[in-house]
């Protein structure tokens, strides 16, 4: 698709769109935090995020994933002052997927989502809350936490949640009043506050603090 002022690369085809994510996968390949600046990869952000946002908003489970995951690539590689322009972009094609029942969707949309909230500069914030809030993004998290079950879901993935939901909390205060008013989910954190396991119990600790 051409406008006036920019091309974007739009393609509906699962396999296409599978193709474009390890191509761009592969491209990454080639760079580090450390190379971030390389003139070829700063000229090739705006390509590979609207590729990244358009696959996203698509939705095909098959590929979204895949997709999430790159997008953690390239935020561990590319400056956040560069990443800048696309947050709102990133931030509202990931947020409907955190309630994808599919844990290698959910989980890979959580982490990436996270990573760009923590860097969101203070002028963007009442945008990506206004996203956040239409794509109902902390009542997923909290429904994926209050659906949290030892053995059927890793700890990784409620560590992820736990962590994104605690980012949210401390960013956009508001958004405390309905988790901590929510007994099934305090009744959820209690018991997990209660496993043996190390990392179940310290995620739990942090959301506490958050609130």
């Amino acid at each position: 698709v051409c406008d006036e002022k920019e091309k974007k690369w739009k393609c509906t085809d699962i396999e296409i769109q599978r193709h474009v994510v390890k191509s761009i996968s592969a491209f990454l390949d080639c760079f580090s935090r450390a190379t971030a600046n390389n003139r070829l990869i700063k000229d090739s952000i705006s390509d590979i995020a609207g590729a990244l946002v358009f696959i996203l908003g698509c939705k095909n489970r098959a590929v979204v994933g895949l997709a999430a995951n790159v997008v953690i690539r390239l935020i561990r590689i590319v400056p956040p002052s560069i990443l800048q322009s696309y947050s709102l972009d990133l931030v509202e094609s990931l947020s409907p997927l955190l309630s994808c029942q599919q844990f290698d969707v959910s989980l890979p949309c959580a982490v990436a989502l996270n990573a760009i909230l923590v860097n969101v500069r203070e002028t963007k914030e009442k945008e990506v809350w206004k996203i956040l809030e239409e794509a109902k993004t902390v009542v997923s998290v909290v429904g994926n936490l209050q659906n949290f079950s030892e053995g059927s879901m890793s700890v990784e993935w409620f560590q992820e949640m736990a962590l994104l939901l605690s980012t949210i909390m401390l960013k956009w205060p508001r958004s405390r009043y309905s988790v901590w008013n929510n007994p099934a989910l305090m009744g959820i954190l209690e018991s997990v506050s209660q496993k043996p396991d190390m990392g179940l119990r310290v995620a739990t600790l942090k959301l506490y603090s958050s609130l």
